[in-house]
């Protein structure tokens, strides 16, 4: 690759900086199709509860299923869809269309990808993020540490929720073992496998039952994503609005399921400094586990194809692909 401050002033050239609201957060959440509303409101009260921020919450839909105007729970809420006339493909979602649509609507400073099935645990998560990113001039954190709530825990939780809010709720949780929140009268199993994947080891966890679902299925094999997850958030990232900007946002050629989270770190890791959020317990998100039939195994060779002609074409080229794509 180019001199790295070199390929910064070509790609400076191509922005026109928007508004922004300086040390302010925007926090983005897609909700894609009918994804379980509960899930999205329990993900909506722990960004909520974050302390000692100035923020807003984006979300974000392809189309506009809920039919719920979620800013009058909070004026911190944008509730945004995707008009039909602008989809790109209407059998699959574009995770990068509906989060870059989002990203253009917000006025933060920095930006938090987020997810709707992800809870903050930690009310000082997006603090002490601020603090860390603020340490440096070009970092960037990706992939906080994740635990995950099993499907079969989920409705006690929930009614937990409903009763007596999010914090009861956290803290009614069993965090005894490593990687999985249970409740206390349903304590579920996590098998956990490691593999070694582009230099890095790669902790992938699996609920006893869907590790059983999947090794009784021969057919199975290669829908992965559909039984298991890994052991930190893929898709949180925080950065600034002029990193994001400058890399040109997501590649909007990845559809359905994968890809497309690991293309944006790949870019911001060419040319800013890229960290994964410490392992530390204030950092910890909860994943709110739910069935993923959204995986598409035809989608997924097709975006691993796009992804490698992306690499192999270079950093400078894709990202000016993903600038004139947007312009």
């Amino acid at each position: 690759m180019e001199d790295r401050d070199k390929v910064i002033g070509k790609l400076r050239k191509r922005i026109n900086p928007g508004y922004t609201v300086y040390d302010k957060i925007s926090v983005i959440v897609p909700v894609y199709g009918q994804f379980n509303i509960d899930r999205v409101w329990m993900s909506l009260a722990s960004i909520l509860a974050q302390r000692d921020v100035e923020m807003e919450i984006v979300l974000a839909e392809q189309l506009d299923y809920t039919n719920i105007e979620f800013s009058r729970i909070d004026p911190r809420i944008r509730h945004i869809h995707i008009p039909k006339k602008d989809l790109v493909d209407e059998k699959y979602f574009v995770p990068g269309r509906i989060r870059n649509f989002a990203a253009r609507a917000s006025n933060g400073e920095f930006i938090y990808n987020n997810d709707g099935d992800m809870l903050f645990q930690n009310p000082a998560f997006l603090r002490k993020s601020l603090d860390l990113i603020k340490s440096g001039e070009d970092v960037v954190l990706y992939r906080p540490p994740m635990r995950r709530l099993p499907i079969e825990n989920f409705e006690e939780f929930r009614s937990v929720f409903d009763g007596s809010g999010l914090e009861l709720a956290l803290s009614f949780l069993d965090r005894s073992k490593p990687y999985v929140a249970t409740t206390q009268s349903n304590p579920i199993r996590m098998s956990v496998f490691r593999k070694n994947e582009s230099g890095r080891e790669k902790v992938f966890l699996y609920t006893e039952t869907d590790h059983k679902r999947y090794r009784e299925d021969t057919s199975n094999q290669g829908k992965e994503p559909m039984f298991s997850t890994l052991d930190t958030h893929a898709g949180g990232i925080l950065m600034k609005r002029s990193q994001f900007d400058l890399v040109g946002g997501y590649c909007e050629l990845y559809a359905a399921w994968g890809c497309y989270d690991a293309d944006l770190q790949w870019k911001l890791r060419e040319l800013f400094g890229l960290h994964q959020f410490p392992n530390f317990p204030e950092f910890e998100v909860l994943h709110l586990d739910h069935e993923r039939g959204y995986f598409s195994q035809e989608r997924w060779i097709k975006n691993r194809e796009t992804q490698n002609r992306r690499r192999s074409q270079g950093v400078l080229k894709s990202i000016e692909e993903d600038l004139d794509e947007s312009s």
